[in-house]
C-alpha cells in the first residue's frame, strides 16, 4: 500500500476514530486503527469491540493495501510532524503539506515521510483486525432507517443521554437509551434509579415497521460528538438491525456502529407526565441555572441536597420559586429565581439532588421551565417550555427525604 495525504487531512480522520481505539493487554489490535486503500477509496477504522468507526480518508493511491497500526504512535508522529523546510512555522497552511504513508509488502511496518522527516511504525497484520460490521437500509424487513437533520438527532441525544445510569453491575439495560419508532414518531429515553429524561420527534414521515431498541449510551454520546463536526443541516441515516442486534449511524464519508443491549427497558416514571398537577412553576432557565451554581459549594457536606420551594414555601408573597442550600460549616444560602407564572395553593418544598437537577437544566434548550408537582413525595416533571426543532422534552426526578 501506498497512498499520499495531507497532515489535516490525516489529523482529522485520526480524530473521528479515536473513541472506537481501546488498550487492552489480552487484545493489543484494539489499540491499533486500519488503514486501507482499496477500489479507489481509502478509510481509516477502529474497533473497540464496542463501537466500531470508519471514515474516509481524502488521499491519492499510489498503490492498494492496508495495515493495522497503533493509533497513539500515528497520531503523535502526525501531530509533531516538523513544518516543511522554508515554510514559516506560523504559516497556518503548515497542516497543508504532504504526508507519504507506504506500507510494507509483508504488512509489518509502515513507512511514514513528510519533507526531511522518515519515521516507521511496526503494524500488525489485518487479518487480526476485526471486521467493522454495519447494519445498512434495505436489508430486510427487520431494519429500520431513518433519516434526520444531523443537528435535530444530536440535540434529541443531548437531552436525554446524560440520565442514563453508570452502573453497569446493578443493572446493564440502564446504561443505554432507549429509541422507540412508531409510526411517525421517534422517541428517546434514558433513566436511572432516580430519574428519567424523554424527548419525542413528530417524523415527516410515517415507519411502516416500528422498533424499541436500546442503544448504549457511550455510542450515543459518541454519536452527538460527531454531529457536532458536521454542518448543522446534514443528513444522517439512523439504520436499527433488530435481528443482527445492530445499530449504525451513517453519515457522508463517516459510519459509527455498535451492538444494541438486550432486555426489557423500564420507562418507569413516564406514568407521571400524565398526570394531574397541584402546583406548577415557570421559571427563567438561566436564572435557575445562576442559583445552582451560586450554592453549589455549600451542599457538598449535605449530600449534595438543595431544597427547590414553590409558592408560600418560598417566603415571596406566596407566588415565588427559591432555592436554598445549607452546611454545618459554612452556613445556609437562599437564592429567588424569576417565576414568569405559579398555580397552586398554599406550596410544596422538594428535597432535590443539586447534581441531577443541574443537568437537567442544562440539557434544557429553553428560556424557560415548567416544574409540575402532583405531590411532595412523588417525582416532580419538568418540562421546557417553548421547545426548538419541533421537539418536546420532559423529564421526572424523584425527590429525596432526610433521615430523623
Amino acid at each position: 500500500m501506498q497512498i499520499v495525504c495531507t497532515q489535516a487531512d490525516l489529523r482529522k480522520a485520526l480524530a473521528l476514530v479515536k473513541r472506537g481505539v481501546r488498550e487492552s493487554p489480552d487484545l493489543p489490535i484494539l489499540s491499533h486503527v486500519l488503514l486501507r486503500a482499496s477500489q479507489g477509496d481509502v478509510s481509516l477504522s477502529a474497533n473497540n469491540l464496542e463501537i466500531a468507526i470508519r471514515c474516509a480518508l481524502r488521499a491519492e493511491i499510489r498503490e492498494e493495501g492496508a495495515i493495522a497500526v497503533p493509533w497513539e504512535r500515528l497520531q503523535d508522529l502526525v501531530a509533531h510532524l516538523p513544518p516543511v523546510p522554508g515554510s514559516k512555522t506560523t504559516d497556518m497552511r503548515a497542516d497543508a503539506m504532504a504526508i507519504e504513508l507506504a506500507a510494507a509488502p509483508d504488512e509489518s511496518t509502515l513507512s511514514v515521510h513528510s519533507g526531511r522527516s522518515s519515521a516507521t511504525i511496526r503494524g500488525m497484520h489485518v487479518s487480526e483486525f476485526p471486521d467493522v460490521v454495519v447494519a445498512t437500509s434495505g436489508e430486510g424487513s427487520d431494519v429500520v432507517a431513518l433519516s434526520l437533520a444531523s443537528s435535530t438527532l444530536a440535540a434529541m441525544v443531548t437531552r436525554v443521554a446524560f440520565a442514563a445510569s453508570t452502573d453497569s453491575k446493578r443493572d446493564p439495560i440502564l446504561t443505554g437509551v432507549l429509541v422507540q419508532v412508531s409510526g411517525r414518531s421517534l422517541l428517546l429515553a434514558a433513566r436511572d434509579a432516580h430519574r428519567l429524561a424523554v424527548c419525542q420527534l413528530s417524523l415527516s414521515e410515517t415507519v411502516e415497521a416500528g422498533c424499541a431498541v436500546v442503544i448504549p449510551a457511550r455510542l450515543a454520546l459518541d454519536a452527538v460528538r460527531s454531529l457536532t463536526t458536521a454542518t448543522p443541516g446534514l443528513p444522517v441515516q439512523l439504520v436499527i438491525d433488530e435481528k443482527r442486534v445492530l445499530v449504525s449511524l451513517h453519515l457522508p464519508d463517516f459510519v459509527l456502529s455498535s451492538r444494541l443491549l438486550v432486555g426489557d427497558y423500564p420507562l418507569g416514571f413516564q406514568r407521571h407526565f400524565h398526570q394531574a398537577y397541584a402546583w406548577r412553576a415557570v421559571v427563567a432557565t438561566k436564572h435557575l441555572a445562576a442559583a445552582l451554581r451560586s450554592v453549589a459549594s455549600l451542599v457538598r457536606d449535605d449530600g449534595d441536597l438543595v431544597t427547590l420551594s414553590l409558592g408560600s414555601a418560598a417566603g415571596i408573597g406566596g407566588r415565588g420559586v427559591s432555592v436554598e442550600a445549607r452546611s454545618q460549616d459554612l452556613g445556609e444560602q437562599v437564592e429567588e429565581v424569576e417565576t414568569v407564572s405559579f398555580e397552586g395553593e398554599s406550596g410544596v418544598q422538594l428535597l432535590l439532588k443539586l447534581p441531577q437537577l443541574a443537568e437537567i437544566v442544562g440539557a434544557a434548550d429553553t428560556a424557560y421551565l415548567a416544574f409540575e408537582v402532583c405531590a411532595p413525595s412523588e417525582p416532580v416533571v419538568v418540562r421546557p417550555v417553548g421547545e426548538r426543532n419541533a421537539l418536546d422534552s420532559a423529564y421526572a426526578l424523584v425527590p429525596c427525604f432526610r433521615r430523623t
